[in-house]
């Protein structure tokens, strides 16, 4: 996609210029020329400088500080992983001169040949010169003290500074080596003075200052100082008219071509067919600079709002899940289009203040839609989960799944956005602090619902009851409807909803009536008292009977099965004596324990009772009361 964009640029840019050419508003007529490929002047004539300079190798062999030792040549060719010595002053200023000089020739060295040779891309050969320089540039960037610059910009700002700061000591008189301390000097005054002046060194008549590193990863190394780093730009502006000296081998005009061609060091092929009205600087950038920007911006809003109708607009009224998936990936192609939008930044190379707000500025959405991709792929894994069937929609599990992951999907989200606010240079220990006191405040005001929080958890670790039970607390008889984190909703039989925190739930009794392995059924049947002894055995048989399992045709399941547990047999017995009754007591459990069911298997019980005694002319007693009256 990046390439299509890019071939869709030069495309249009080469007809711009037609256009530009036939009303001469954007460029006099002298100025045009035609652009063919292969041509190995077209790009070298388009610029503001001439590249053909940079060829001065017999200059710098006549400067003798200027040479490296054979030492340092092969540690940087044969112990690629070695870092630069920049145990000194001298070795540092000598490292990054030496360094970017020699990065310097490589460019110019690939270059001319890339101009010379046929074809669309960079030959191997060139690639090889390509990465020799950007191998020995780093190497110089090295050298400086970087630690204040966001570690999201480190890297392109620290090629914008060194470019700078070599381009300044190229236009300044530098002191011979042997009056710059080296690393005996430095030994000597580190060991024999209470108070060393060699901590850090400034360049004679300037404000640049290598600096000894006193703690990090990077204690005792010396480098171009964080403070002089920050001043390298005003430092720039002042010298930048000012000729280069010549009496040294100089990188002459290495900065502008950096800034005014595409790419990092090498300019790609393309870069031939480009109109040369494009190569004309405004503002510290070129004019396809420009273009490519504003190009690539509307370019990144047009993909947006398409991934948005296709990913959000057409799924709004899909499923829970579904839906949340889709958002997942909407998030996660933006991510993406982040990251093309920075290797799009790599090819127009901005630089200065410009590249600085656009980076910032992408970072802090970058990593702002990560923590949200975060944020919304946990709560799809959620949404997953409870929906999968593993997990009841509704209860104390469901509850604290989605709680537990939501929590996790929070921390997450904000752990990966503290991270991207550190590499854009945000300090972390003002927002730490503020969470600390903030975090103090809120517990403090919503102790009652903490309190409410910890009581669930005891429910969630301790199950005492589940959604759907039925349950009797604090005189309420009905079903568990809803656990949530703060309170339990109970549907009465009555028919009202009540809601009981759970800080109650965790400190009173609960009759979990949905627990009972079966239903006991405890009834008195009651005769009159004029029953011959005969009747009152034949009573109880009778009800024995009823309460007892009989055979059945085949399938058929008797009703007395649910009755007659062998650990639980069903009790009938002569009880006691009543007023007015004789009372017989009668006591079975019922299971499973199915209130309804419960309730038909007693009726059914009832109505053969009735009808057992009656055809056994067993009369039931009710309440009398004799009244003896005297004639006194």
């Amino acid at each position: 996609m990046i390439k299509v964009w890019f071939s869709i640029l030069i495309i249009v840019l080469p007809s711009i210029n037609l256009i530009a050419q036939e009303t001469d508003s954007i460029i006099k007529e002298s100025d045009t020329i035609l652009i063919h490929l292969g041509d190995t002047d077209s790009l070298d004539a388009k610029l503001p400088f001439s590249l053909s300079e940079l060829d001065k190798d017999s200059i710098a062999e006549i400067e003798e500080y200027n040479l490296i030792p054979e030492s340092e040549k092969s540690d940087i060719t044969v112990n690629l992983l070695k870092p630069p010595i920049t145990d000194s002053p001298q070795a540092t200023l000598k490292h990054f001169v030496n360094t970017m000089n020699r990065s310097y020739r490589l460019v110019n060295k690939g270059y001319k040949l890339s101009q010379e040779q046929s074809g669309w891309v960079l030959s191997d050969e060139v690639k090889v010169l390509e990465n020799q320089a950007e191998y020995l540039f780093e190497r110089s960037i090295y050298c400086l003290d970087l630690s204040d610059i966001p570690e999201s910009i480190r890297d392109n700002i620290g090629f914008d500074l060194a470019f700078r700061l070599k381009e300044i000591l190229d236009r300044i008189d530098l002191p011979e080596w042997a009056e710059v301390p080296n690393y005996v000097e430095v030994k000597d005054d580190l060991e024999n003075n209470k108070y060393p002046s060699l901590l850090k060194w400034t360049i004679p008549n300037t404000d640049i200052v290598i600096s000894r590193i006193q703690d990090g990863e990077r204690a005792g190394q010396y480098l171009f100082s964080a403070k002089t780093i920050a001043q390298i730009p005003e430092f720039y502006e002042k010298i930048e008219h000012l000729s280069y000296v010549d009496n040294k081998f100089v990188s002459r005009d290495f900065y502008k071509f950096y800034i005014s061609t595409p790419g990092h060091l090498m300019p790609p092929k393309w870069t031939s067919l480009l109109p040369m009205w494009s190569f004309k600087m405004y503002f510290s950038h070129t004019v396809y600079q420009w273009i490519g920007f504003i190009f690539t911006f509307l370019l990144a809003v047009l993909i947006t709002k398409i991934f948005y109708w296709f990913l959000i607009v057409k799924f709004k009224d899909s499923a829970h899940g579904l839906k949340t998936w889709t958002k997942v990936l909407y998030l996660f192609l933006m991510v993406l289009l982040i990251d093309g939008l920075h290797y799009l930044n790599q090819l127009i190379n901005l630089t200065e203040q410009v590249f600085i707000l656009y980076t910032m500025l992408f970072e802090i959405m970058g990593w702002v839609i990560t923590a949200m991709l975060v944020f919304k792929l946990i709560q799809a894994i959620s949404t997953t989960i409870l929906t999968s069937g593993r997990i009841g929609k509704v209860g104390v599990e469901t509850t604290y799944t989605r709680a537990i992951l939501s929590l996790i999907a929070i921390i997450s989200a904000v752990a990966v956005l503290i991270y991207g606010l550190s590499r854009i240079g945000v300090s972390l220990l003002p927002l730490l602090t503020g969470l600390g006191i903030g975090g103090l405040a809120i517990a403090l005001a919503a102790r009652s619902t903490i309190e409410n929080i910890i009581a669930s958890f005891t429910l969630f670790a301790e199950k005492l009851y589940k959604v759907g039970d039925r349950i009797n607390i604090l005189g309420y008889d009905g079903r568990i409807e809803g656990i949530g984190i703060r309170s339990t909703q109970i549907r009465t039989l009555q028919g009202p909803l009540v809601s009981i925190p759970n800080e109650k739930m965790v400190t009173v009794e609960i009759e979990n009536i949905e627990e009972r392995p079966y239903i006991r059924r405890e009834f008195d049947v009651t005769i009159t008292y004029d029953t011959s002894l005969g009747k009152i055995k034949e009573a109880i048989n009778i009800l024995n009977d009823i309460l007892a399992v009989k055979e059945t045709s085949e399938g058929e399941i008797h009703p007395n099965v649910s009755i007659n547990d062998p650990e639980f047999p069903p009790k009938v017995h002569f009880e006691k004596f009543n007023a007015d009754s004789l009372n017989i007591y009668v006591s079975y459990w019922f299971s499973p324990p199915d209130r309804w069911k419960a309730l038909e298997h007693a009726e059914w019980i009832n109505l053969q009772i009735f009808e057992q005694f009656n055809k056994a002319g067993i009369d039931f007693a009710f309440p009398t009361q004799t009244i003896q009256m005297s004639d006194s």
